[in-house]
């Protein structure tokens, strides 16, 4: 070895390895603040609450609901648009930004609205648990996302700042692994495994985004207040008038959006509807071609059934035995889309066309039930069943109530 090589002391080394994973943990935490405080409000914003009621069953869960859903909320957009924009001043100029009494009172009351939503989520969360369960199941979910994405940032950002160290043919190893890793995924399960593991985690994101933007939030207040001592207890009259201004504005907006709610609540049905919209629709049809036969339900309501229908039926009953979170992503998009469509066949020779349209479909399910279940056509026939009992005055008799 020359004489001339500076020989760096392992003190020296050992500071430097703390400040480079120093600057590492603090662009994790500036990307994942970015996202739970910025981007994700206003992606569930634009997307609304996916469960919306369909009748009027007076459920606490059902109002929730329809306070997270667009009209209701569109009146609290405001306050989310002031809270979001201080997140993002904050994350970009955070020392000249929090010399601003307005942008340290946009994230205090971020925190405030956070909470409120969260809440409100836990209350409109669909299952039978509780809203105690929900706040705990969320919040968790939020600490455990908010871990591992920061774990796996600063992974990445290692990775990507070591690559630009090493050589060439060192760099040529780790590509070509990365390459064989996403190929072998690829063949197994007919995905790409970047796609795989994002999707998962946006899902899981959106799913407790109430709690992890709440998080973030909360961790950007405690954040001011720890380094800013002098700012803690001392308020001036304008900064006082500033907070009660607030509060009346933002009890005034939410007291708006319950009256918004009630409007949207009122326009739905006072009975439960039928929740096979097309199917319904198309077994309303001529009886020689869709071979529908009117059958009533508990709340005395009559409506058309057929095999077809009762074929859809047991699969989506399936689905939701076998796996719920995909049956309830497919039973959310076909509640927005259904009754639409479903609205438009008001004639019989249309109910005939999507009687017919929807052939391919029902032939798939049942192959997919024959293969799942054993006596599936059995189990068919037991849906929606439509026995005439002979009635007293020698009529055409009486149906007997559905028994699903």
């Amino acid at each position: 070895m020359s004489t001339d090589e500076p020989i760096i002391p392992p003190e020296s080394a050992t500071g430097n390895f703390r400040s480079e994973l120093r600057i590492v943990a603090k662009l994790a935490t500036v990307v994942i603040l970015m996202y739970a405080g910025v981007i994700l409000p206003a992606i569930c914003f634009e997307m609304g609450f996916p469960e919306r009621p369909h009748w009027q069953s007076g459920n606490l869960g059902d109002f929730a609901a329809l306070l997270l859903s667009h009209k209701p909320s569109l009146v609290i957009y405001p306050f989310l648009l002031y809270n979001v924009t201080c997140m993002g001043m904050l994350i970009v100029r955070r020392d000249r930004s929090s010399e601003f009494f307005v942008v340290r009172f946009g994230i205090y009351t971020g925190v405030v609205l956070a909470l409120q939503y969260w809440v409100i989520f836990s209350l409109a969360f669909p299952g039978d648990q509780s809203v105690a369960g929900c706040l705990f199941i969320t919040g968790l979910g939020a600490a455990i996302f908010a871990v591992t994405a920061w774990i796996v940032l600063m992974v990445v950002i290692s990775v990507i700042s070591a690559v630009r160290k090493i050589n060439s043919k060192w760099l040529c190893v780790f590509i070509g692994l990365a390459v064989f890793i996403e190929l072998f995924v690829r063949v197994l399960f007919d995905e790409s495994i970047f796609s795989m593991l994002a999707g998962v985690g946006f899902f899981c994101s959106l799913m407790c985004s109430p709690a992890l933007t709440l998080g973030a939030y909360a961790f950007m207040s405690w954040s001011l207040i720890r380094h800013s001592p002098t700012w803690r207890f001392r308020f001036t009259l304008a900064q006082l008038m500033i907070l009660l201004t607030w509060a009346a504005v933002y009890m005034a907006a939410w007291r708006t959006a319950v009256v918004l709610m009630w409007l949207e609540y009122a326009k739905l049905p006072t009975e439960p509807t039928g929740d096979c919209y097309i199917a319904t629709a198309a077994a309303a049809g001529h009886r020689r071609v869709v071979g529908g036969k009117m059958c009533s339900c508990r709340s005395g309501k009559r409506f058309p059934v057929n095999d077809q229908m009762r074929c859809f039926k047991a699969t989506e009953l399936a689905l939701l035995a076998l796996c719920p979170t995909a049956h309830r992503m497919c039973r959310t998009f076909y509640d927005r889309l259904g009754p639409r469509l479903a609205s438009r066949l008001v004639h019989p020779l249309l109910a005939d066309m999507a009687y017919v349209t929807l052939k391919p479909a029902e032939w798939v399910c049942r192959g997919v039930l024959s293969l799942a279940f054993f006596g599936q056509r059995e189990m068919i026939a037991r849906l929606y069943c439509a026995d005439h009992m002979p009635s007293t005055d020698g009529t055409s008799g009486k149906v007997r109530p559905l028994n699903v």
